[in-house]
C-alpha cells in the first residue's frame, strides 16, 4: 500500500510594487516636468513622445496626472499662454484676411472658434424642434442655424414622429 504525499506548497508570490496615482519615483516626476515644459512651449503628444522616448499616450496621460497633482502651472496660466499664441496667430493672419484673403480669413475664423472654446465663450445652442399637426397631416419645424444644430434637432424630433397616413 503506497502513502500519498502532501502536495507541496507553492512558493509564495513575490509581491510587485504597484504605482500607486499620484505617486512617481523621482525620474518619472522628472519626465513628467518635462512633459509638461514641451507641452507648454507647444510641442504636440506625439513630438513630445519621440522627443522622451515614450509613448504620446502615457505622455499625455502624465501630463494630464500633472496638471492634476498641480505639479504642472495651474490651468489658468497655461490658458492665458494659450490665448497669447492665439492672439499672436490671429494678429498674423488679420490683414490678408481683412485685404480679401480668404484663406487667412478661414483661419481667422478658426482662431476665434478656439479662442471662444478656451474660454467658455460659446453659450450651449438650443434647438428648437417641433411637430405640428394639421388636418392634412403633420409638419416637422427644426429652427437651427447650422446643419450640426439641424440634424441634432432631426435627433431631438425623431421620438415624436409618427407616420402619417
Amino acid at each position: 500500500m503506497t502513502t500519498k504525499q502532501p502536495a507541496k506548497k507553492a512558493a509564495p508570490r513575490k509581491r510587485t510594487t504597484r504605482k500607486v496615482k499620484g505617486h512617481h519615483d523621482e525620474q518619472t516626476l522628472e519626465t513628467q516636468r518635462t512633459a509638461i515644459s514641451l507641452r507648454a512651449a507647444g510641442l504636440t503628444w506625439r513630438d513630445i513622445g519621440a522627443q522622451l522616448g515614450v509613448d504620446h499616450a502615457w505622455v499625455y496621460r502624465l501630463v494630464q496626472d500633472g496638471i492634476r497633482e498641480n505639479i504642472a502651472q495651474d490651468v489658468a496660466t497655461m490658458r492665458e499662454e494659450d490665448d497669447t499664441r492665439l492672439v499672436k496667430l490671429l494678429a498674423a493672419q488679420w490683414r490678408p484676411a481683412m485685404a480679401g484673403d480668404t484663406r487667412a480669413a478661414l483661419a481667422c475664423v478658426r482662431i476665434l472658434e478656439r479662442r471662444a472654446r478656451l474660454w467658455g465663450m460659446d453659450a450651449p445652442v438650443g434647438i428648437d424642434a417641433t411637430v405640428q399637426h394639421t388636418h392634412e397631416g403633420a409638419v416637422l419645424v427644426i429652427e437651427a442655424d447650422t446643419k450640426e444644430q439641424y440634424m441634432a434637432g432631426l435627433e431631438k424630433a425623431k421620438p415624436n414622429l409618427r407616420a402619417v397616413q
